[in-house]
């Protein structure tokens, strides 16, 4: 399940489409769904952080729950309605900023991810090969 249908959202359900994984969209932009249920996806409406839209999104059968952004708070209540229906759901949760990283990091809602950092990461990475590369010519 993607919680949030923004940029990261719709990169990641590209990414599970062209992997042909099922999933369902939430959002509460009630026109990004409509587009969505159009295309044949399965989409709900409503904000994620309220257990009824999870209810809804059958969550108690997800193989994993994604919030893509969303404040601590309400990530934190999303992944505590997310394990209460499905115990042994996969939560991973997306951070704008290293600061909120941190924050989802205290309260423990699943695998966290920030921008930032993964930014930070893929840079230096690049840079690393760069001078492997340099260093062998």
């Amino acid at each position: 399940m993607i919680a949030g249908y923004g940029e990261v959202g719709r990169q990641i359900a590209q990414d599970l489409q062209a992997r042909r994984i099922p999933f369902v969209v939430t959002d509460s932009n009630r026109e990004v769904i409509d587009a969505l249920r159009g295309q044949g996806i399965a989409a709900v409406s409503g904000d994620a952080a309220i257990p009824d839209v999870l209810i809804q999104a059958h969550i108690a059968r997800a193989a994993a729950l994604v919030i893509t952004q969303a404040d601590p708070m309400d990530a934190s209540s999303m992944a505590a309605t997310a394990r209460a229906l499905n115990p042994d759901i996969e939560i991973i949760v997306g951070a704008r900023t290293a600061q909120e990283a941190q924050a989802y990091g205290q309260e423990q809602p699943g695998t966290v991810y920030s921008g930032d950092a993964e930014l930070a990461h893929a840079m230096a990475t690049h840079v690393v090969r760069h001078r492997v590369r340099a260093a062998e010519t």
